[in-house]
């Protein structure tokens, strides 16, 4: 039956290519077909099998487009989203893989962009391409999206989470998914926060790490690779000052200013090591000085104390600033054209770093305009056209954010499930405004 309702989206209209059983989810595939892993339908995804829906979010999915085809009346098609609201400003962005989320200045989070994994909070219909409230969330000072989750850290320095829980990622102790937000258990003192692919990190007072979710590829850090549906602490890592979290890993930016990573390290984004998994920590050799860290999915940035920036990892498109050319990048790469840096942001084969005057200089992939500069891939850093003013960005897989004074936010780049909230689903060059935000 799983394969039946795969199939009939397909015949729908809703997704291309043919239907392949009994595949996993993070494993290689060489098109665009579709599959299923026992738990979620899944796309090929530039090689890798990623997840879609659940099975009965696909249930779901089929039966109202069923009755929508079988009625006359104008109601809204599945992907439609719900109706714009107004908020107060916002303070602070984060860019998951195809959504995004501001937090308010009243404590609130709103988010826009894909929602089959429910990681917006609230009901949109597959996606959402305006921005809503997270409905339920209330006091919150951070929030930190992922691919098909979302967490927001709290005034009493608790965090709760919501979307996809396959692997434990909300960390509440069970792995069922919640479109509202979920309580981590065990977890106080919280100071900030970094979610990955089925897996969140916090970073905690005193300088510590605490890891839930996934941990095939050792990137919960505890020294083994089971994984956990409730936080376990990243053996031997203190003096911790910010986290960031990939693909199968995450890094910590340490005090003093190097960095240390574990987890998978198949595109050398870990920036040490000889092993493909690490569930311990691996210093990363030649940086130091390091003030902002940033991990996309296959690659690592960081800027240094003498505002330039550094990459490593995962560079078929230039993304960790070396000629496409070379493949992976082993020792951390200055990148070319990045001045008066003050903060980087990963995303999936591109970069940007915010620079002097609240300028964004971005590199990398550019085919969905995700640079905001031109339609060509550059490895060397080029700069985001007609970007001043901005005091944050975050990069999501294809798209960005930018948070200006006032609380406006703009995006660009990808935005076929509406991530750049501006009310379509058009890809775009240009930063463009998401409405209500000031």
């Amino acid at each position: 039956m799983r394969y039946r309702m795969v199939c009939i989206l397909l015949l729908l209209g809703l997704a291309g290519g043919a239907c392949v059983p009994g595949v996993r989810a993070g494993s290689r595939c060489r098109s665009t077909d579709y599959g299923d892993d026992g738990a979620f339908v899944l796309r090929c995804d530039r090689g890798r099998w990623v997840g879609v829906a659940s099975k009965a979010q696909v249930a779901q999915l089929v039966v109202a487009v069923l009755r929508a085809r079988n009625t006359t009346s104008t109601a809204a098609p599945v992907s439609s989203s719900p109706p714009v609201t107004t908020f107060s400003s916002a303070v602070s962005i984060s860019s998951g893989s195809s959504h995004a989320c501001a937090l308010l200045g009243s404590g609130t989070v709103k988010c826009w962009g894909a929602s089959f994994g429910q990681q917006l909070g609230y009901p949109a219909y597959g996606m959402s391409n305006t921005a809503n409230s997270a409905i339920g969330v209330t006091g919150a000072v951070a929030v930190a999206s992922g691919q098909w989750h979302t967490c927001a850290l709290l005034t009493d320095r608790s965090v709760e989470c919501w979307g996809t829980n396959l692997y434990g990622g909300l960390g509440n102790g069970s792995t069922a998914d919640s479109a509202t937000p979920v309580k981590v258990s065990g977890l106080s003192g919280g100071i900030a926060l970094a979610a990955g692919v089925y897996n969140t990190c916090a970073l905690v007072i005193g300088g510590t790490v605490f890891c839930w979710g996934n941990n095939g590829s050792g990137q919960l850090g505890d020294g083994s690779t089971t994984g956990s549906s409730s936080p376990v602490q990243v053996v031997g890592l203190s003096g911790v000052t910010a986290i960031t979290a990939g693909e199968g890993y995450a890094c910590a930016l340490i005090q003093g200013g190097s960095v240390k990573c574990w987890g998978y390290n198949g595109n050398e984004q870990l920036g040490g090591g000889t092993e493909f998994t690490n569930s311990t920590l691996v210093d990363v050799v030649g940086v130091t000085g390091a003030t902002s860290i940033s991990a996309g999915r296959w690659h690592t940035c960081a800027v240094l104390v003498d505002r330039t920036a550094k990459c490593w990892g995962y560079n078929r498109f230039g993304q960790a600033g070396e000629l496409p050319s070379v493949l992976t990048v082993a020792t951390p790469k200055l990148v070319a054209g990045v001045t008066g840096a003050s903060a980087v942001t990963a995303g999936f084969d591109h970069t940007c770093a915010l620079v002097t005057g609240g300028a964004i200089s971005c590199w990398g992939y550019n085919v969905f305009g995700q640079l905001g500069n031109g339609y060509l891939s550059s490895y060397v850093a080029v700069p985001v056209l007609g970007v001043v003013g901005a005091t944050a960005v975050s990069a999501g897989d294809n798209h960005n954010c930018a948070l200006f004074g006032g609380g406006t936010v703009k995006c660009w780049g990808q935005n076929n499930s509406g991530q750049l909230g501006n009310g379509t689903n058009t890809d775009t060059r240009v930063p463009t405004l998401v409405p209500g935000l000031n």
